[in-house]
């Protein structure tokens, strides 16, 4: 019996020997080809505390990577080699270094007010350099005081230098801008150009975009001529940008409705009183021009908004009052809007034209009906842009038309 006891335990720690051994191999073979795979371990470093990125299509991703122990800065710049976790998808295909770089745009910043966005810088680096270099969409850009930090692909920083070198300058001469925007256009302009003007850039919501020579936009302004008298400008006049400065232009139109209503305490019968309030439609563009190097043409960035209130649906009812019944109506605005941001290289000879699609007239007020409601007649929003070449002085114009106003 005893004999027997001891060959069961002698067959137990057997048992247990082989599976220590069976467990050791295969650790020893996922050490070897994660060691084979040419990943090493690095640190991924987050932006500082209080800075904003501008990076849509930049998400991180990945496990939780500890720093190693010799890095002690707040914000430590390095290099490492992607391994697809949380880097831009093209530059880890290829294998391509991600690195963290800072730029000075301290003249840049400079140049701003305390009211001025700061961030809109980062916008205009990111914008313009995803034009040239089609892997920079997936950089992320920084603004840390006067300081831009991105991280991209050593292809991406020299990019990204230029176009600071570009934004740090200070040229002498402003950018003049003429500016022309009219609404309720007849789309049928588009007949005698179509076959010169080319294919052109489009927004998410239909929003299209053309740089014409001069003679395609004379006959676009003979067109509209044609159309005066059922249409008028928004805006029209010269307007004097700063290089590298954001500058805000934008018309908008009061409409008023009934939101509800309340007891009127102050008529002589008891009843209930319209409660007002309004909806604001119109435009607004926010414009950053940068001068080219050569002062041949401005990298543009613009911001388009535009708002308009279709129509006004009425809702009527009757309430039973002391002195008998009160007929009573609120009101229900529907708005549309839409929004486009183009980084727009814009050579001085060129006159941009960009249609924000079919919208109803933004310098008149929507009627008022019940269901079915009433909708007023709608036509094409065109913005219409020429640039002054520089070394040359000009003073601002007046708008013609009233309503607009410039921060």
């Amino acid at each position: 019996m005893a004999f027997l006891s001891w060959a069961k335990q002698l067959g137990q720690l057997a048992a247990l020997t082989v599976s220590a051994v069976a467990l050791s191999c295969s650790l020893w073979t996922a050490a070897t080809a994660a060691a084979g795979s040419g990943r090493p371990t690095v640190w991924k470093p987050a932006p500082p505390k209080g800075t904003r990125a501008y990076a849509p299509h930049f998400r991180w991703s990945g496990a939780r990577q500890e720093p190693p122990a010799a890095v002690s800065p707040r914000f430590h710049y390095t290099s490492f080699r992607d391994d697809g976790s949380g880097g831009p998808p093209a530059a880890a295909a290829r294998g391509a270094p991600v690195v963290w770089r800072k730029h000075d745009i301290g003249p840049a910043v400079q140049r701003l007010d305390a009211t001025a966005d700061r961030d809109l810088l980062a916008v205009w680096v990111h914008e313009f350099a995803a034009l040239e270099l089609s892997s920079a969409r997936s950089a992320k850009v920084v603004v840390d005081g006067d300081k831009l930090l991105v991280r991209g692909t050593p292809a991406v920083q020299r990019v990204v230098e230029r176009l600071v070198s570009q934004l740090n300058r200070s040229p002498a001469d402003h950018v003049v801008v003429h500016l022309q925007i009219t609404d309720a256009v007849d789309p049928s302009w588009r007949r005698s150009l179509l076959r010169d003007i080319g294919l052109p850039r489009t927004g998410p919501d239909g929003q299209m975009l053309w740089q014409m020579t001069t003679g395609q936009s004379n006959v676009l302004r003979a067109e509209l001529a044609a159309q005066r008298r059922r249409t008028a400008d928004i805006v029209a006049g010269s307007y004097q940008l700063r290089h590298g400065v954001p500058a805000v232009i934008e018309y908008t139109l009061p409409v008023p409705y009934v939101k509800g209503i309340q007891p009127d305490r102050s008529a002589t019968l008891p009843g209930y009183a319209p409660v007002m309030d309004q909806v604001e439609q119109g435009l607004k563009l926010v414009l950053l021009p940068v001068w080219r190097d050569d002062l041949t043409g401005v990298d543009l960035l613009c911001r388009a908004e535009l708002r308009s209130v279709r129509r006004i649906t009425s809702v009527n009812t009757t309430l039973q009052v002391p002195g008998g019944a009160q007929p009573v109506s609120v009101h229900v605005p529907e708005v549309q809007s839409v929004r486009w941001q183009v980084a727009i290289p814009w050579r001085a000879a060129r006159t941009v034209v960009m249609s924000l699609g079919i919208h109803p007239s933004l310098q008149t007020s929507p009627p008022t009906g019940s269901l079915p409601a009433l909708t007023r007649p709608a036509g094409e929003v065109l913005v219409i842009a020429s640039l002054r070449p520089p070394l040359q002085t000009a003073r601002r114009v007046q708008p013609s038309a009233g309503g607009w106003r410039r921060r």
